[in-house]
Formats: C-alpha cells, structure tokens, sequence
C-alpha cells in the first residue's frame, strides 16, 4: 500500500484498514486513502531492483498503463519491490506521471518542456543566490532591481514577506528593509510610514463647485506678484503695490479658500482628513483638490477669487473686502522681502 507517499502495510479489511508504517506506528484508514500497489505478501523493506526504464519509455510514450504492467515492462517481474520501484519512477522520473491509480509515460514535447522549465527555474535561483550576495556585498547591479523592489515594498508596507532578507539571515520586518535600503544608499531621505501606516498621500478626488454668487470687485487691471515658483501649485497670495499721496498702498491677495470650503462641506472633511500629522517630514500632501489649485489659485489661473488685507490706517479708496486678482510671475522667486517681514499678513487660517 501506499499511505501518503510512503509504503505500508495493510493487516485485515473492512471498512476500514488496519495500516501498519514504516516508523511501527498503526492506525486505520479507508481503503479510498490508500493506493494498491501488491497484494502481498510483503515486508516494509523494499530493495528496488534495477530497470530497463528508458527502454520501458521509449515503447510506452503517450500511453497510461497500470503500475504492475509498468513494473513487468521495466523490471521483468511483479514483486512488492518491483511495484514500489514502478511507483517511485511516477514520483521522480519527469518521464512517467501518477495519474489515478495508473502510470502515464510523458511525450516527448512534455518531457523538454518539463526539463526547460527545470532549467529555468534553476537558472533563476543562482541569478537570486548572486544577487542577494551582491546585495550583502553592498554592491547592488542593474539586474538586481527587482530584489530592490521587494525589499522596498516590504519597507512601505505592501507586503507581509521578504526571500531576499531571510536569504540573507535579517529579520523579515518593515524596519529591517528600511535599514538595508538606507546602507545601500537605495533610500535617502524617503520617509516610509506615511505609506506604511496607510495615510492618504494624494489629495482628496472631489468636486470643485463654482464661485458663489456674489458681489466682487475685479481689481484684475492691477498687476499682483506671487513670490512663488512657476511650478507652484500652492493656492497662497500675491501682492499689488501703488504710490498714494502719502507713501505707499500695499495689497496683499491671498486666496479665498472659504468662498469654496465651506464648514462641513465636502471639500472641508477631505482637507481635514488630508491634514499632516506630526511626524512627517520630507512628505507633503496638498489639502485641495489638485483641480481647486488649478482654477483658483494665484499664478494657477488668469484670474483668482481673493481677500484683501492692507495695512491700518485710513486708505483711499479704501479696498473691496473680495475681489478678482491678476497674479504674475514676472519676479524670480523670493525677489521680494519674505512674508511676515513687512508686518502684513500673508495667509489666513479658516476653520
């Protein structure tokens, strides 16, 4: 018998068998969960003999025949030995096959695919066993991009698992791919726990509505200046300066973002839920929607929906509480004195 890919000896039927294993353990079983190899009788010590088994392929290949006439044709005879050897070349020749309780022998075709796939697979383990030495050379090559990559996953917390830091003898750990990465100069100042702890990296994906309707002063004739970087897409402030009689009048835009935002509205709980925890550095998550800063936002659009703040004091005329700025970038950037040094606010917080 065979009992979970090992030899046994059946003592006594019924609906069940009284099995006996090769360690001298007993137990029964139903007869479905064996295989039949010899009626016996038979020892557990079992010699296979030798074989004409590429002879028995040769004349056998295609075709399914039982494991006695498997082991007449290969051995000559049907003996336990013989019949445990027959079964044996179905578990590791790659030219036979166990197919219910008969022997397939393979074709031809099969049997290179087979061996291809076999030399592949064995190719791809030296290439791994090389690359993970390289690795603990602290000389990764380009080749080795993937094994970087499972290791940067396993350091962002996209999976679980890592065959390159077992190989190596680390601890399979988020916190021990982030140190091999850093010692290969791989990582440099990248900050894994945002991703690692599921935090949102991207701003909210929602609708941007338009401007209320509401009475606005179109200042856009006045040519404001945005100390920021073209590329910026920061909705923040501009400034327009003019000469009065007695100095100078200075305007400060900055972006009407409660216009849009209102108290929990929409646009409001996703920037609450995109805000930066403490914790966070190197990392930076616009609050907006990508398309708020696109329209609305000073020197993302020809015109932008703005507050005024000017300096105390009387003024003439006096400005317009909201308005329409006319943002520019003709100025490189920080060309202008840095905010909070001429004494005017800048920016403003809405809750």
């Amino acid at each position: 018998m065979i009992y979970k890919g090992k030899p046994a000896l059946a003592r006594g039927a019924g609906d069940k068998l009284l099995l006996e294993l090769p360690s001298g353990e007993r137990l029964r079983v139903r007869p479905k969960d064996v295989l039949l190899l010899h009626p016996g009788p038979a020892l557990l010590r079992l010699s296979p003999p030798q074989g004409e088994v590429e002879t028995a392929w040769a004349l056998l290949e295609g075709q399914t025949v039982s494991l006695r006439e498997l082991a007449e044709l290969v051995y000559g005879q049907y003996t336990p030995e013989a019949a445990y050897a027959a079964y044996q070349l179905t578990q590791n020749d790659p030219r036979f096959v166990l197919e219910g309780s008969g022997a397939r022998a393979r074709t031809q075709a099969e049997l290179e695919a087979i061996l291809r796939d076999k030399r592949h697979k064995e190719e791809r383990e030296q290439a791994f066993l090389q690359g993970v030495e390289r690795l603990r050379q602290k000389a990764p090559a380009p080749q080795d991009a993937p094994l970087l990559a499972e290791l940067q996953a396993l350091a962002l917390g996209k999976r679980k698992e890592s065959p390159v830091l077992r190989a190596l003898g680390h601890p399979e750990t988020p916190e021990s791919a982030h140190r091999l990465l850093l010692d290969l100069g791989v990582f440099r100042y990248e900050n894994p726990h945002p991703q690692r702890l599921g935090l949102r990296l991207f701003p909210p994906e929602l609708a941007v509505p338009p401007l209320p309707p509401e009475q606005r002063t179109d200042l856009t004739a006045q040519l404001a200046y945005a100390i920021d970087d073209p590329g910026s897409q920061d909705p923040d402030d501009a400034i327009f300066v003019e000469p009065v009689a007695s100095g100078y009048r200075l305007l400060v835009h900055v972006a009407d973002v409660a216009a849009l935002v209102t108290p929990g509205s929409p646009l409001d709980g996703g920037a609450s839920r995109t805000s930066a925890p403490p914790g966070r550095p190197h990392t930076k998550t616009p609050k907006p929607p990508a398309r708020y800063s696109q329209r609305y936002a000073p020197r993302s659009s020809p015109s932008s929906a703005a507050k005024m703040l000017g300096p105390p004091g009387p003024r003439t005329p006096p400005p317009a509480p909201r308005g329409s700025a006319r943002p520019s970038s003709k100025l490189r950037p920080y060309s202008l004195s840095p905010r909070g040094k001429s004494g005017f606010s800048g920016k403003t917080r809405h809750k």
